[in-house]
């Protein structure tokens, strides 16, 4: 009975040693977190898709496309991602944030 307790506890701590090596896809509620601050900033843009998220070590990395008017100036595509990226980390320490920006029409290809 002993050693299967001991060979459990060093199946756990193996599993959370390579949870934290290997790439994870965030949870569903940081997840629902980031969509909720995307939506936050909605205003600013016309909607966004293609969330993707992993966790590599200790850092988190989110990635999502917006749609924004054709003839939006970089200088206000640059305010309305620079927004979305203090947003992000407000929310999350040790972030990475890369946003990609389609004109309307061009989230369906």
């Amino acid at each position: 009975m002993v050693a299967l307790l001991i060979v459990k506890e060093a199946g756990d701590l193996c599993r959370n040693a390579f949870d934290y090596l290997l790439d994870s896809k965030l949870t569903d509620t940081e997840e629902a977190k980031i969509i909720a601050v995307i939506e936050k900033h909605g205003d600013k843009f016309k909607g966004f898709h293609k969330l993707k998220t992993r966790k590599s070590g200790n850092m988190r990395h989110i990635d999502f496309h917006i749609t924004v008017d054709p003839y939006t100036t970089a200088l206000e595509l640059h305010e309305i991602t620079g927004c979305l990226k203090k947003a992000m980390w407000e929310e999350f320490q040790n972030t990475r944030v890369n946003i990609h920006v389609d004109p309307v029409g061009e989230e369906d290809q």
